[in-house]
């Protein structure tokens, strides 16, 4: 039981910066139990992901990191939130008694100091050796092998005197972090402020020792994604004697009270990498499923692997295959690319690429497989298909990562089926949550960002680059369109009404960022001529008459003077 400390010690700040609010309510309880044990302590958290919507957060924030002790810095690698904050961070550096910097930009893992570990260097410096760890891209098991060595490295360093105890301190906050959990917030912040106190608050370091990391990555499920799989399978994880993951089990039909429902799951390759152990979890508990002594009525995972087993010739346990996603190695789907290009023919060639790159079963093993015509065999008996979206700052319409997975599965369920499917968006960012269809997400997200003026005139304040975020985000509605056919006429007549026959607008978009520019009036043509929406005469003269002044202001022609060759 960790010992209280007097309050007539002076106060220590401790500041945790990070890219969104994932971990605000563990940082909020681990400060209330902290708050007993450590009176004087203050703990700051603050979400990058609010910064550009609240600009008063980051001025707190930069107020808390400017009177910060010690200051964490975590998950920091989008270029926006680098730039707002690394200045507050590198000014804070010298003076306080410690700074880390994890799994973020370089910029900010330059910033750790603790004590003689120093990262700021460049040629053979201590983020070399960490870039070391990722070992040889495409490494089979890579990712698992990096979190084996990062919990091994502490115990390794341990009895190694010097500056290794810091190098030591690193992995441990590396540990702590990855954990999550109050338990582990609350024994980070213990075990910096025991280490690194300094000046009148070195009193600080007669606290109790912090336990040791709890690895909550081998002994739990924090994705809701897979607890959401299991759930439709009928099945639960389960745990050998010291707690750890060690498979699946199923839970009986009479407590489950409904059918197992056949779940399959397309993996990106960041989960892959990072989540090996949920893999094979998921694997298993179809297989589970597939071979219970169970009515088929009752168990649909069961019965559609005995149907296709007996269609393929295939062993059961093949059959029963349910986790697809790239080869050791490979990452997305390539869909996105094609319609970033453009340079696609027909629906049926999107489908193509998505089943050559995501048809790699994985099975209980976790190694990976070409199974083309199993995947077909199954995506052919899928009813819907769904996708969590559990980020307030990223939707559908965002990032490409969205349709170049979910709509591309729904492309090749409909070539399997002879018919699409209906695809629904959970909306896991407010509260229980709400289930839209993808038609009524895309026109939501289009409504509150690409035709908001709050939204695109904070994007146009970023000049050039925001220019380019307004043609990326009409990009991947077209992509929707070319996936899913889930993007109604009226949004692309709006877009082009705001972005492209505002001649005001038009004028100051080009001026920021002519190619994006142009590219938008490009890509609004380009859906129409795949069928995607159809402009009246005049707006498509129109359109087609903004694209030519577009592609002449790109060129460099003037208007009003023929070309020539010059004399």
């Amino acid at each position: 039981m960790p010992r209280r400390i007097s309050a007539d010690r002076p106060t220590i700040r401790v500041a945790i910066v990070t890219l969104d609010n994932h971990l605000a309510s563990a940082v909020e309880r681990a400060r209330l139990r902290l708050a007993a044990e450590m009176p004087g302590l203050a703990l700051s958290f603050h979400a990058a992901a609010e910064w550009e919507t609240d600009k008063a957060a980051l001025r707190a924030c930069e107020a808390e990191i400017a009177r910060a002790d010690i200051v964490l810095s975590a998950m920091l690698f989008l270029d926006e939130h680098v730039r707002a904050i690394l200045p507050a961070i590198q000014a804070r550096r010298a003076s306080c008694d410690a700074m880390i910097g994890c799994l973020s930009a370089s910029e900010i893992v330059r910033t750790t100091k603790l004590n003689r570990f120093d990262m700021s260097g460049t040629k053979r410096s201590a983020l070399d050796f960490l870039k070391r760890l990722r070992g040889k891209p495409g490494a089979e098991g890579n990712a698992a092998r990096q979190m084996a060595l990062v919990r091994k490295l502490p115990k390794i360093l341990r009895f190694i005197p010097g500056s290794a105890q810091d190098v030591r301190a690193y992995f441990l906050t590396l540990q702590y972090w990855l954990a999550g959990s109050d338990e582990n917030v609350a024994s980070l912040v213990r075990f910096l402020v025991q280490r690194y106190a300094a000046g009148p608050r070195a009193v600080w370091r007669e606290i109790a020792a912090a336990p040791a990391p709890q690895h909550y990555p081998e002994t739990g499920l924090y994705h809701p994604r897979i607890a959401q799989a299991l759930a439709l399978i009928g099945a639960a994880p389960r745990f050998d004697g010291y707690g750890r993951l060690a498979g699946a089990e199923l839970i009986p039909l009479e407590q489950l009270g409904r059918p197992r429902i056949d779940a399959v799951v397309t993996l990106s390759g960041i989960f892959r990498d990072l989540l090996p152990l949920q893999t094979k979890l998921l694997a298993e508990a179809s297989f589970l499923a597939a071979s219970a002594d169970e009515p088929t009525d009752q168990n649909f995972v069961r019965k559609h692997a005995l149907a296709i087993q007996a269609e393929q010739g295939c062993d059961f346990e093949t059959a029963a295959l349910r986790v697809f996603s790239n080869a050791e190695g490979a990452y997305g789907a390539n869909v996105n690319h094609l319609v970033e290009s453009g340079r696609w023919d027909d629906e049926d060639e999107l489908c193509e690429t998505f089943s050559r790159r995501k048809s790699f079963a994985y099975g209980r093993s976790g190694r990976p497989a070409p199974q083309r015509d199993l995947m077909k065999a199954v995506l052919a008996r899928v009813d819907l298909a769904y996708q969590n979206l559990d980020s307030v700052e990223l939707g559908v319409t965002s990032v490409d990562h969205y349709f170049d997975g979910l709509g591309g599965m729904g492309r090749a369920v409909a070539r399997a089926r002879g018919g699409a499917v209906p695809i629904y968006i959970s909306d896991q960012t407010r509260g229980e949550g709400r289930v839209r269809s993808l038609d009524e997400q895309v026109a939501l997200e289009t409504r509150t960002r690409m035709l908001n003026p709050k939204w695109y005139e904070g994007l146009l304040g970023h000049g050039y680059e925001g220019v380019r975020q307004i043609e990326a985000t009409l990009t991947n509605t077209v992509g929707w369109s070319a996936t899913a056919g889930a993007v109604q006429p009226w949004i692309y007549e709006r877009i082009t009404e705001t972005f492209v026959l505002d001649d005001a607008m038009r004028d100051r978009m080009a001026t920021l960022n002519p190619t994006a520019c142009a590219k938008v009036a490009s890509r609004l043509i380009e859906a129409h001529r795949r069928g995607f929406w159809t402009p009246d005469p005049a707006m498509r003269d129109a359109l087609d008459r903004a694209e030519e002044e577009l592609e002449d202001r790109l060129e460099g022609v003037t208007p009003g003077i023929t070309a020539g060759v010059a004399a």
